[in-house]
């Protein structure tokens, strides 16, 4: 067909790179194939590869790469994994506003990648929330563009290692006050008491709703006496909870252990916690035995009885009531005045 073709021998693979120049003018095949000898000679001295790849191309791949368990540490979890999803989403999305979604990775111009950071910080929220992003959230989404990058783009050789985009992160400030407020211990007592002697003693209740709040309440108990992370007691099974082995009776009705598999920490580590909290699951127990449901090692300590597969409450609907009790025992006034908000995570900072 007359066609001109450009042909350059890589010298370290031994393999011939071959691409149509798409012309059958000599000039014109000439002009082209200098311009690509000029991005193939340069990416074969920098021990790159050949074949090139995009942005989508590259969130592609280095998502697939990640190893997704429940198990902490041991790879990352599909919690984690939305969360980077929607992290490079922006990325993806900020490239593609620049024009530059099918160009490849090893042709972007640095320069106009550094103002990512700016670029989201004033992206307005999907959600339709106002108010200025974090600066976390956002050098959170530079950093792990930047480990996508290194992760697939450098180790599978599309790119080397000085073509990272460089990315300027926004100034933070140092933050060392809590990141979450608690209650005051008056608050705290305040709170305890107004669940105990009248949340869960209110008349015209159905049984349902009663032993509800009645779980509610020794669930903030234990989450406050023993430093359990939320997700942690929720995933916590009634065969992970053992008699404390001691020789002091009265210890031995006070005194559980609380087993939580490496599967359901946050660490990936296995631990036992050993709180004053036994009269707690108790009372949690004998909940479900008042609506008739029995209990099996396999269940979750906090199983909801209206799911027909025994699956255990969400932190939404515990939220949701701890959001509500707060309101209704006057307490939600209270901190707002000061700006403090309460979350179920804050009981493992009270403990």
């Amino acid at each position: 067909s007359q066609t001109y073709y450009l042909r350059i021998f890589d010298e370290k693979s031994r393999k011939p790179f071959v691409k149509s120049l798409k012309t059958t003018d000599r000039a014109k095949a000439l002009v082209t194939a200098r311009t690509l000898y000029q991005q193939i000679k340069g990416k074969l001295d920098r021990g790159e590869r050949l074949v090139a790849i995009n942005t989508p191309d590259l969130i592609e791949k280095y998502l697939s790469s990640l190893h997704i368990t429940d198990i902490p540490h041991a790879g990352i979890t599909p919690q984690t994994l939305v969360h980077k999803k929607y992290l490079l989403s922006n990325w993806l999305d900020f490239i593609t506003e620049l024009g530059y979604r099918a160009t490849p990775i090893d042709r972007l111009p640095d320069d106009k990648l550094r103002n990512f950071g700016k670029w989201f910080y004033q992206r307005p929220r999907r959600d339709g929330r106002t108010g200025e992003r974090g600066v976390e959230q956002i050098n959170n989404a530079i950093s792990e563009v930047r480990l996508a990058y290194s992760k697939v783009a450098v180790a599978e050789r599309f790119i080397s290692r000085d073509r990272i985009p460089n990315i300027e992160r926004l100034k933070q400030q140092p933050d060392d006050s809590y990141k979450r407020d608690i209650f005051t211990l008056e608050q705290y007592e305040c709170y305890w008491k107004y669940l105990e002697y009248t949340y869960t003693r209110e008349k015209g209740l159905k049984a349902l709703e009663k032993q509800r709040r009645i779980m509610f309440t020794k669930v903030v108990g234990i989450l406050v006496n023993t430093g359990l992370r939320p997700k942690e007691l929720i995933g916590v099974k009634w065969k992970d909870i053992a008699q404390h082995h001691t020789a002091d009776p009265k210890l031995k009705n006070k005194v559980v252990v609380i087993h939580i598999p490496a599967s359901n920490s946050k660490t990936g580590r296995s631990r036992n916690v050993v709180a004053p909290v036994r009269k707690r699951f108790d009372i949690i127990r004998k909940s479900y035995k008042d609506l008739g449901e029995d209990i099996n090692p396999n269940d979750y300590v906090l199983f909801n009885p209206q799911k027909k597969d025994r699956s255990a409450y969400t932190r939404m609907m515990l939220y949701q009531r701890l959001k509500d009790t707060l309101v209704s025992s006057g307490i939600q006034a209270e901190l707002d005045k000061l700006s403090h908000s309460i979350s179920l995570y804050s009981f493992r900072h009270q403990y």
